[in-house]
C-alpha cells in the first residue's frame, strides 16, 4: 500500500485559501504541492547556507534576526555547552546510520507502538487519522528522489491547515533510523498543532520542543526493546548536532566581536578560540565561513534549550507520560517572559553545570567504546 497526497486535494484546497487570501494555508498547499513534482521552495523552511562572497552585513543581519528576543546571558550559556567535548573534531563528525530496511507498513506499526507508550488516546487518534491512507495525509517518498539535491537534509515535513484543523505529513526515507525518528518527530508536531494553535507571525522559542521529544522518545523505545544499536545511534547523532550547534553559536560571537571595520580578523578570532576553548589546533579560515554563518542565533539557540528542557523531564520523570506533561506545560507557557525570567528556576541545567547533558554523554561514549 502506498501513502501518498492526493495532488487534486491539495489544489482544491489551494484554491480556497487563494479566495479567503489566507497567505500561510496557501502557501502550505504551494509547498506540498511543489514536494510532491520535485520543485519544493525552501526559502520559508530553513535559513540558506551563506555563499563565500556574501557581504559581512548579510552574515551578520542573519546571525542576528530576531537575537533581541534573548538574554545575553542565556545565549552565552548555550552557546558554552560545547565545552563539555574535549576534542573538536568530534563536533564536526557526521555519525553513520545502519541500514534499516522496513517497510511502510512496518514503519508505521513501530512508530504506533512507540506512541503508545505515552497512554494519550487524542495522540494515537491523531495517528491513527493521519495514516488512513484514504484521507491522503500522509506522503512517504524516498529521499533521493525529490530531496537530495536541497542543502539541508530535510527528513521530515508537518503542514497545519488551521482552518480544518489537520495536519499533512512529508516523509522522506532513507531506510534507517532516521524514518522511526523523523515520523515520531512530525506526528508529535501534528498533535501539538491541535492543542496549541501557533500564530505564524510570533517568535515561538519551544516550536521544535514536542519533535525533539518524539526524537528522544523514539530512541529510548528502541534501547528497552532490543533494538538498542538503534536507539543508541539517534541518540549520540542528536547529542553531537546539539553541540555542534552550540560550537557554532560560540563560533559566531567570537567572529562578531573580534571583526575590525566590518571585517573578521580571523587570526584574532582563531587565538581567541585557542584561549578559551582549550582546542590548541583550532583555526578558521576563509573557507570554514559559509558552514560557520550559516545559522541564525535565534533558531540554533531554542534548538539547543528545546534539546535540554527534554533532557531534563526525561532525568525528572522516568515514565513517557510524565515526561510529556512537562513538555506539554513548558509548550503552553511560550512566551519571552517564560523563557527569560521563569526558565531558570524551572530547570537545573542553567545552575547545575549542564549536570545531566554529561552524564548523558559519558553514556553515549561508554556504547563508543564498547561498539568499537
Amino acid at each position: 500500500m502506498k501513502y501518498k497526497w492526493k495532488e487534486k486535494q491539495l489544489k482544491n484546497k489551494l484554491d480556497i485559501a487563494k479566495q479567503n487570501q489566507d497567505y500561510v494555508v496557501r502557501n502550505n498547499y504551494k509547498n506540498m504541492i511543489g514536494l510532491m513534482n520535485g520543485k519544493l521552495d525552501l526559502s520559508d523552511i530553513s535559513i540558506p547556507k551563506v555563499k563565500s562572497k556574501e557581504t559581512y552585513n548579510t552574515r551578520y543581519n542573519r546571525y542576528h534576526a530576531n537575537i533581541h528576543y534573548l538574554r545575553d546571558e542565556i545565549i552565552e550559556f548555550l552557546a558554552s555547552i560545547f565545552i563539555i567535548e574535549e576534542n573538536e573534531d568530534n563536533l564536526f563528525e557526521d555519525i553513520p546510520y545502519k541500514n534499516w530496511d522496513l517497510t511502510d507498513k512496518e514503519l508505521l506499526d513501530l512508530c504506533y507502538e512507540i506512541l503508545e507508550t505515552l497512554n494519550d488516546k487524542d495522540l494515537l487518534e491523531v495517528y491513527k487519522e493521519i495514516i488512513d491512507p484514504h484521507n491522503h495525509y500522509l506522503n512517504i517518498m524516498n529521499y533521493d528522489d525529490f530531496l537530495s539535491t536541497h542543502s539541508r537534509e530535510i527528513n521530515g515535513l508537518t503542514f497545519y491547515d488551521k482552518n480544518e484543523d489537520k495536519s499533512y505529513i512529508s516523509i522522506h526515507r532513507h531506510y534507517n533510523i532516521e524514518d522511526v525518528k523523523a515520523l515520531v518527530h512530525e506526528v508529535m508536531h501534528a498533535y501539538f498543532y491541535k492543542l496549541y494553535e501557533d500564530d505564524p507571525f510570533k517568535v515561538n522559542y519551544f516550536g521544535e520542543l514536542e519533535g525533539r521529544f518524539g526524537n528522544r522518545l523514539a530512541g529510548n523505545y528502541m534501547l528497552k526493546h532490543n533494538m538498542k544499536h538503534y536507539g543508541n545511534e539517534l541518540r549520540i547523532a542528536e547529542l553531537y548536532d546539539i553541540l555542534n550547534e552550540s560550537y557554532l553559536l560560540y563560533l559566531n560571537n567570537v567572529l562578531f566581536n573580534t571583526q575590525e571595520k566590518s571585517t573578521f580578523r580571523l587570526k584574532k578570532a582563531t587565538k581567541v578560540l585557542r584561549k578559551n576553548t582549550g582546542y590548541p589546533d583550532t583555526t578558521i579560515g576563509g573557507k570554514d565561513l559559509p558552514y560557520i554563518c550559516s545559522i541564525n542565533c535565534l533558531v540554533a539557540a531554542t534548538e539547543i534549550l528545546d534539546y535540554l528542557v527534554c533532557l531534563e523531564a526525561q532525568v525528572k520523570h522516568y515514565k513517557p507520560e510524565y515526561q510529556l506533561d512537562v513538555i506539554k506545560d513548558v509548550r503552553s507557557n511560550d512566551n519571552p517572559n517564560y523563557v527569560n525570567n521563569l526558565m531558570p528556576h524551572e530547570f537545573d541545567f542553567f545552575g547545575d553545570d549542564v549536570k545531566a547533558l554529561r552524564r548523558y554523554k559519558k553514556d553515549c561514549e561508554r556504547y563508543i567504546r564498547y561498539k568499537n
